[in-house]
């Protein structure tokens, strides 16, 4: 099983249509980090080049066996964002805390 505590650096971002293409996204260029506590807190900072900061934090739900986890945003950058759930998929590449 996956622990997920921790900081993790950020690597890439997906996107795909109905039909399961990936798309471009934006957020590919992203380079940040998510820290994730033992105490169900987390916190995303990530920068796109020449463009903007994204950054939010809150509580967060790690679904480990479908690899998702669950963002409760309370604060950020966009508001948007704010006091929503995102939910995302993760991949690990490696044991180097990469995600």
């Amino acid at each position: 099983m996956i622990n997920l505590i921790g900081a993790w650096e950020f690597v890439r971002s997906t996107v795909k249509d109905a039909a399961g293409n990936e798309l471009y996204d934006p957020m590919n260029e992203a380079k940040g980090m998510l820290i994730y506590t033992d105490v169900k807190r987390m916190a995303v900072q990530l920068h796109i080049p020449d463009k903007k900061y994204i950054d939010y934090y809150g509580y967060y739900v790690f679904h480990s066996k479908l690899s998702i986890v669950t963002h409760e945003v309370i604060g950020a950058t966009i508001p948007e964002l704010r006091n929503q759930s995102v939910q995302r998929k993760v991949k690990f590449y490696n044991k180097d805390h990469k995600i």
